[in-house]
């Protein structure tokens, strides 16, 4: 079986193509299945549509997310020697990537951010994200 996860936007992208662009009408789904191994469902059509339409799927989004939110994150430690990390900049900075994303329902809720500044830390309850010295 295919992991889901592990299909590519662009792969999504040529069988939507392909299975709509037939003169107006949309292709068999067999002829779709033929050239284009990983489709197993009929409905994997449908929701690959979906995913093209919104730039993808909601789990990789979060995950670009999670992932530049911690560049971020470094950048801020590195550079910013006397300055504490708060809620409210992690939520600014998510909220920020989220909308060039695309991502319009995100919401950086406190127990996100929470959950964010432990992952980052390594601590487990911190107010506060300090500069390590």
């Amino acid at each position: 079986m295919t992991d889901p996860v592990a299909i590519t936007i662009g792969y999504k992208k040529k069988v939507v193509n392909y299975w709509r662009n037939k003169g107006g009408q949309q292709r068999a789904f067999k002829s779709v299945q033929h050239r284009f191994k990983k489709v197993k469902h009929r409905s994997d059509l449908s929701n690959w549509e979906v995913h093209v339409e919104n730039g993808g799927t909601r789990l990789k989004k979060l995950k670009f997310i999670a992932k530049e939110l911690y560049r971020k994150f470094k950048e801020w430690r590195m550079n910013i020697n006397n300055k504490c990390i708060h809620d409210y900049d992690i939520k600014r900075w998510a909220m920020k990537i989220a909308r060039q994303v695309g991502h319009d329902t995100f919401k950086a809720s406190n127990f996100w951010i929470r959950n964010k500044k432990n992952w980052y830390s390594g601590t487990k309850n911190p107010q506060v994200l300090r500069p390590k010295k």
